[in-house]
């Protein structure tokens, strides 16, 4: 006996076989929202004598190690330079800090871009001063809310 099929029956078929699969694998590889429960190790208590002043060694180090991060705090600078050459961003710093002697200027990287910004202001009134000044030199200089460090005693 040789039965033949007809090529939309066959279509017909196959496409119902494969969305049978993938409804099947679907479903049987879906994650659920239950979380498993698992055995806690068994709890107990830690008892720690140290010596007091190891805390004291422990935060000296930190401040050792990153001693301008302390103090840093929310202000203003004025940002007058933004491109992607480092060459560039050094000139204008270099330029800047030339003109403007007493005023501390800072390169910033900001992949892919350098900034070189300038001063540490507390707020924009203050900032606004030195802005006015900068304006005919950097026609696109403008105020930046930035970290920025405790003035010099």
């Amino acid at each position: 006996m040789n039965i033949k099929f007809q090529p939309r029956c066959v279509h017909s078929f196959g496409m119902i076989l494969l969305l049978l699969n993938v409804l099947f694998f679907k479903t049987s590889f879906a994650q659920d929202n239950q979380s498993i429960a698992l055995p806690r190790p068994q709890q107990g208590e830690i008892h720690v004598y140290a010596d007091p002043k190891l805390n004291e060694d422990i935060y000296l180090k930190k401040r050792l190690k990153n001693p301008e991060k302390e103090t840093e705090f929310p202000g203003y600078r004025i940002q007058v330079f933004f491109g992607s050459d480092r060459t560039d961003a050094n000139k204008v710093k270099a330029e800047f800090s030339e003109k403007y002697p007493d005023v501390d200027v800072y390169v910033v990287y900001e992949s892919p871009n350098f900034k070189v910004r300038v001063g540490n202001y507390r707020n924009k009134i203050e900032a606004q001063k030195l802005l006015h000044d900068l304006k005919q030199k950097y026609d696109g200089a403008f105020i930046v809310p930035d970290k920025i460090k405790f003035p010099k005693l």
